[in-house]
């Protein structure tokens, strides 16, 4: 019974096979380089392929007769080409792409200016409802500070404790270093000494700063 059912199957697959064919070819740029990952489809028809590395593909078991090849891939124009599927024989089709030119919408960049002018500094001072003193950044910067706490010692009523000639901390109106609030950007800055609230300036730079 095996062997009547073979019999008549082998000439029905005998006949699906001899009435297909395959589509191989080559995909490349205007200077012949080789377009990875090209999309490879036939128009119509549920068959397709994508280009390899070296840009070949190759669609099989295509249905004898006329197909449009359409080729297309992102930064290229699609291209479309016609072929004729003949049974057992490979059509090959070399696919040339060009590339596409694209006018892009312009692009505006802005950004905020950070307020670290001498005006931007005289502007707080006046509208603070305490009495402030204010060094911007242009200022700092301008000026051979080493770090925030020479900075800082530029500002009316603040001294320095140095240790070994450079600042490291600082005193507003003669009150010593441990009775200072410091805040980085509005965030209380913890003290930097074992037991103590002292805040040891000098370990930050001074080009950092954007005011004091």
């Amino acid at each position: 019974m095996k062997a009547v059912v073979l019999a008549l199957l082998l000439p029905i697959a005998a006949g699906a096979q001899s009435s297909t064919g395959s589509i191989t070819g080559h995909v490349t740029d205007e200077a012949s380089k080789p377009v990875n990952g090209a999309t490879v489809r036939l128009v119509g028809a549920p068959y397709g392929s994508r280009s390899h590395d070296d840009g070949a593909f190759r669609i099989d078991f295509v249905p004898t007769g006329t197909y449009q090849v359409r080729v297309t891939i992102i930064g290229f124009n699609p291209d479309t080409q016609t072929v004729v599927v003949r049974a057992g024989s490979p059509i090959d089709v070399t696919v040339k792409l060009h590339a596409a030119a694209v006018n892009l919408p312009a692009i505006m960049a802005y950004a905020p200016r950070m307020g670290e002018t001498q005006a931007a500094a005289l502007d707080k001072q006046k509208d603070a409802d305490n009495i402030v003193s204010v060094l911007p950044g242009d200022e700092i910067r301008a000026l051979p500070n080493a770090n925030a706490a020479e900075a800082a010692g530029r500002i009316p009523g603040v001294s320095l404790e140095r240790d070994e000639g450079e600042g490291k901390f600082v005193q507003v109106r003669g009150t010593e270093p441990r009775l200072q609030n410091v805040t980085v950007d509005g965030s209380h800055v913890p003290g930097t000494e074992s037991g103590d609230r002292i805040v040891k300036l000098d370990d930050v730079p001074a080009g950092l700063l954007g005011a004091i």
